[in-house]
C-alpha cells in the first residue's frame, strides 16, 4: 500500500538518506500505471526527483529503499512532471469514478504491486481501513480487498476543466459507458465539479 511505501527512507550507496515524500505514475501508461518518479527532500529541504529506474531494493520491514546516488537527483521545478500524476498529492483524497460498480468515491489509500524494477498502480482503496491506514502513517488496518477497486475500471478525476477537454491525463473510460450510465454517475459528483 502507498500509506505503507511513504514511511520509508531512501538511502543510496554511500549511506546518504532522505524521507521518500510521494511518487509519480505515468497515468496513461496501459490499465496499470508504472511509478516513474520518485520524491524528497534533499538536505537543503529542496523537493528534488529520481527516476524509478535508480530504485535497487525495496524493504517494507526496514522501511528503506535502496536507490544508487541520492546526488544525482534533479530539482523539482513547475512543469517537470510532464503528464506524470503525483500519487499523494494527485490521487488520494481525490474522487474517482468506480466504472465496474458504477458509483463514484474517494481514493484512501493506494494498492501497488511489483517490486524493485516495476512498480503499478493496481487498486484505489476506498474503505474505512484505508483512511485509517493512511491517516496512522501504514501501521493500522488490514487491507480488505472488498475495499480495493481495480485501477483499470477506475477513472480518475483531476478537478481540472482543461485537463478534461484537452482529454490530457485521462483515459476517458467513462466515455465507453452508455450515456444512461454517463448520467447516474454524474449525479453522485460535488456540485462544484458539476460547474466546472
Amino acid at each position: 500500500m502507498f500509506s505503507q511505501l511513504r514511511r520509508c527512507d531512501i538511502t543510496d550507496e554511500l549511506g546518504r538518506h532522505a524521507r521518500l515524500m510521494d511518487l509519480s505514475v505515468a497515468l496513461l501508461d496501459g490499465d496499470y500505471p508504472p511509478v516513474t518518479n520518485l520524491f524528497f527532500l534533499n538536505d537543503k529541504n529542496k523537493k528534488h526527483w529520481l527516476p524509478w529506474d535508480q530504485v535497487q531494493t525495496i524493504d517494507l520491514k526496514a522501511r528503506r529503499i535502496g536507490v544508487q546516488d541520492l546526488k544525482s537527483s534533479n530539482k523539482l521545478v513547475a512543469g517537470s512532471l510532464g503528464k506524470d500524476v503525483l500519487l499523494g498529492d494527485g490521487i488520494l483524497d481525490a474522487l474517482i469514478l468506480d466504472l465496474q460498480n458504477r458509483r463514484a468515491t474517494r481514493a484512501n489509500d493506494l494498492w501497488l504491486e511489483g517490486d524493485e524494477n516495476r512498480l503499478e498502480l493496481r487498486a484505489a482503496d476506498t474503505g474505512l481501513r484505508g483512511f485509517l491506514r493512511r491517516l496512522s502513517g501504514g501501521r493500522y488496518g488490514r487491507v480488505s480487498k472488498s475495499a480495493l477497486y481495480d485501477w483499470k475500471y477506475v477513472e480518475f478525476l483531476r478537478g481540472d476543466p482543461e485537463a478534461v477537454r484537452n482529454a490530457e491525463g485521462y483515459n476517458l473510460r467513462v466515455a465507453r459507458l452508455p450515456p444512461g450510465e454517463i448520467a447516474r454517475l454524474s449525479d453522485m459528483l460535488p456540485i462544484c465539479m458539476l460547474l466546472s
